[in-house]
């Protein structure tokens, strides 16, 4: 293994440790804040929603960065591997729609609710699937898709600790089975706990992987 890739693991191992921080931290500061204010202008307008947004687009841009070097790691276990380019294009497609999703949300959305709140909450209220609805679907859909099945194929491919595929994979499936027993914003703190913890000990593997 060349020096090259050490230094790009090392890159995106720190990427992934701050993007499972960064996740845990806008759920559990910011996100309590947004869902207790019932009119969606005014929650969008807040401050809460600026600093959850905007640290979302940093976990989605990091996200981006770490998933060069998980695919580079992969390869360099199963070179010219199928799953490897599956992989790649899983990760880049999943975190690059989410990072569009959260970047319009942080900058356009906001930008709406302080300047035209009536026009937003209208938008908001409409029947039927719109294409503000189609936006965050695309975004949030590709984003669960690729860290569901990228776990899996690190795991099958005995790439990464099993341990820390499940907890990825138990991340993005908690949230709708604990918001049942619980609340929502419980269901997506812990969820958001299990996906951060994958995400930051996927990040050490690449940190202290060593060349070959």
């Amino acid at each position: 293994m060349s020096n090259y890739p050490y230094r790009l693991f090392r890159l995106s191992g720190v990427s992934l440790c701050l993007a499972g921080i960064l996740l845990l931290l806008v759920n559990v500061v910011f996100t309590p804040q947004i869902l207790a204010i019932d009119d969606f202008a005014q929650s969008a307008a807040s401050s809460a929603w600026g600093w959850r947004l905007g640290l979302a687009s940093l976990t989605g841009l990091l996200l981006l960065v770490g998933s060069v070097g998980i695919y580079t790691y992969f390869n360099s276990k199963l070179p010219a591997s199928i799953k490897g380019l599956i992989l790649l294009v899983l990760l880049i497609l999943g975190n690059g729609l989410l990072l569009a999703h959260e970047w319009n949300q942080w900058l356009f959305v906001r930008d709406l609710a302080i300047n035209f709140p009536d026009v937003l909450n209208q938008l908001e209220d409409l029947e039927g699937f719109t294409l503000f609805d189609l936006s965050a679907a695309l975004g949030v859909s590709a984003f669960f898709l690729s860290w569901i099945i990228s776990p899996i194929l690190l795991w099958t491919s005995k790439v990464i600790d099993k341990r820390i595929c499940i907890l990825m994979i138990l991340g993005i499936i908690a949230s709708p089975f604990v918001a049942i027993i619980t609340t929502p914003l419980i269901g997506g703190i812990v969820s958001s706990l299990l996906l951060g913890s994958g995400w930051f000990l996927l990040g050490r593997t690449l940190i202290t992987a060593r060349p070959e």
